[in-house]
């Protein structure tokens, strides 16, 4: 939230608008499309600040129709409210905007968003050079969106191979390149009688039978030279019963 709030006071500043607000594309159950307003920074408050509930969430169907046809193309729609369709007049109106810039947000080419700029007072409509000049500054949320997306899909990633590590059947564990057990899972621990925490740190040439081990360290060479991917062998492990 401090990078958004960062870079929409930057932009608004540089576009000289009175409100810059950020608008998240969802689709509720039924499968309607949504522009929610999540952030937006104004020039009186010079900050970040959550929306209002009123203007939280709303369809595109039937009032906005125009917007999702132009931006998800990435389009951008700009102009004076006074001359914006009878539907949109009465949300811009509500939030003090004479002059409305609307553009697009695009994560991996997906419309994702977007981004409204608003000026509470007549004016001049910017400039073919100033809107270009504000879509270059849009660039950077774009990409921030999309760094955080890949960091809650990697987080989400490791939390699914954690439970499928952690509730495997099978005995598991995760090794240094020297064979010390960093980690094992509970149905390993339960395999030779000993705790988690007991075989965490201990290298496991400790639990393997000693003809099993030197019987598996030409396979586990070429592993770690990178002459093989993986390989498959039984062994014994040596149980805290004997």
């Amino acid at each position: 939230e401090l990078k958004f709030a960062k870079i929409l006071e930057q932009i608004g500043k540089v576009s000289s608008s009175t409100r810059v607000a950020i608008f998240e594309n969802k689709y509720d159950p039924k499968g309607k499309f949504l522009m929610t307003h999540r952030y937006e920074w104004t020039a009186d408050v010079q900050g970040l600040e959550e929306t209002q509930p009123l203007f939280r969430v709303m369809a595109y169907q039937p009032n906005f129709t125009r917007w999702e046809a132009h931006m998800s193309t990435g389009k951008l729609l700009y102009g004076k409210v006074d001359q914006f369709p009878n539907t949109e007049k009465p949300l811009l109106k509500t939030l003090g905007s004479k002059i409305v810039l609307l553009i697009p947000i695009l994560v991996k080419s997906k419309f994702w968003g977007f981004i409204m700029f608003s000026v509470n007072q007549q004016a001049p409509v910017w400039s073919d050079p100033e809107l270009n000049e504000i879509q270059s500054l849009v660039m950077p949320i774009s990409s921030y969106i999309d760094s955080q997306q890949m960091g809650s899909r990697k987080g989400m990633a490791e939390d699914n191979l954690y439970r499928i590590f952690s509730n495997s059947n099978i005995g598991l564990i995760i090794t240094t390149r020297d064979g010390v057990i960093k980690s094992c899972n509970p149905s390993f621990s339960a395999l030779l009688g000993y705790t988690v925490k007991h075989i965490q740190n201990l290298n496991i040439k400790v639990f393997t039978h000693p003809d099993d081990y030197q019987a598996e360290l030409p396979h586990l060479n070429r592993l770690l030279s990178g002459e093989i991917s993986y390989y498959h062998i039984e062994k014994r492990f040596l149980q805290k019963s004997g």
